[in-house]
């Protein structure tokens, strides 16, 4: 098993990447795969730097106290929140983290802020009675991501198996029907990271079209990435095409896709730690 220290250089160098398509959508950016677990790393060394439990020549203290590296997080934080809010499924903490961005003049989608606009209105008028609630805040001071595909392992593989399917079939209903004929399935039960139990999942077509809804960036993201990365790419990119692409994730200006893949390729690579992970430093695409 990766220590602690790997798991986060290598993270960092996977989500460095970058794409001709990643700028299209917020959620394109944020609902990818590792940045979750990249932030939560983030949160364990930024405890023990607070405890003084950590060197200040350690490699990852050193990159975490970057100006630049701070920058970048930050960024990725303020993602995570506003995907949240517009998922309709936020934290407290991602309704007063943008609440913080819009105060600070930060960037911010235009979507979430039309919620925002909504949501002060609501208060002003009694509806409700915060403006994080009007936002749809979940009751609860929760830290667990609701859209966070660790959550639910199997019913995120499920969503990843309509979007294969979607790519052959051009049609979500039958892309889910195909899923419903492998039958019922276990999911495992997470609680703080652990798994603590299992249920039974019945993949009525409700349950499997809300999973592909929730999970359909990340598995996107593990689809094209994979594709990207892989010695043949061509062979997990020439069924996609823009327009189906732009049907079912609401996102428009994917780049076109003729047979050879490689205008989809990686356009700069910000290795930060390449003695750790080198092989995406040596990719050399067209």
């Amino acid at each position: 098993m990766e220590n602690k220290e790997k798991t986060f250089f290598r993270l960092i160098t996977d989500l460095s990447v970058k794409t001709n398509y990643h700028h299209l959508d917020i959620r394109l950016q944020a609902q990818r795969n590792g940045v979750r677990e990249l932030m939560e790393l983030i949160e364990y060394y930024e405890d023990l730097i607070k405890k003084g439990q950590l060197p200040k020549n350690n490699p990852v203290r050193k990159h975490l106290e970057n100006p630049q590296q701070k920058a970048l997080i930050n960024n990725w934080y303020d993602l995570i929140a506003q995907c949240n809010i517009l998922s309709g499924k936020p934290r407290l903490t991602d309704c007063k983290r943008f609440l913080e961005i819009v105060g600070e003049d930060r960037d911010y989608d235009k979507r979430v802020a039309d919620i925002y606009r909504q949501a002060l209105l609501d208060y002003s008028m009694g509806k409700v009675n915060s403006i994080e609630k009007g936002m749809g805040a979940m009751d609860g001071n929760t830290k667990r991501d609701p859209n966070d595909p660790r959550q639910s392992p199997k019913t995120y593989e499920k969503a990843k198996e309509i979007l294969f399917n979607l790519l052959y079939e051009k049609n979500l209903t039958n892309a889910i029907g195909l899923v419903q004929e492998d039958g019922a399935y276990e999911e495992d039960i997470i609680r703080d990271g652990q798994k603590v139990g299992h249920r039974w999942v019945e993949p009525d077509y409700k349950t499997l079209h809300t999973a592909f809804q929730t999970y359909k960036f990340f598995a996107l993201d593990e689809i094209l990435m994979n594709g990207l990365l892989s010695p043949e790419p061509e062979e997990t990119f020439y069924r996609v095409k823009p327009s189906h692409l732009e049907q079912y994730f609401d996102v428009k200006g994917f780049p076109d896709l003729p047979e050879q893949v490689w205008c989809w390729g990686i356009r700069d690579v910000a290795v930060v730690e390449p003695q750790v992970i080198k092989s995406v430093a040596n990719l050399e695409f067209r």
